[in-house]
């Protein structure tokens, strides 16, 4: 999985993809989320009070 900073570059609005906080405190709060504007939520509709610092498109895996 290929993780991209929200200081740089945004998912597009409204797609779900993987996020996490990465910070000197560790990784923590990793889920998928979706963004409109500068808010994010989770896939119940639920805004988080937070910003997260990655974030990866989600992989889709097809089983045999």
């Amino acid at each position: 999985m290929t993780w991209n900073t929200t200081n740089f570059t945004h998912p597009p609005e409204g797609k779900i993809v993987n996020t996490k906080i990465s910070d000197k405190d560790g990784e923590r709060n990793e889920q998928k989320m979706y963004r409109k504007g500068n808010l994010w939520f989770c896939l119940d509709g639920t805004y988080v009070y937070y910003k997260p610092t990655h974030w990866a498109y989600v992989s889709e895996y097809k089983y045999c």
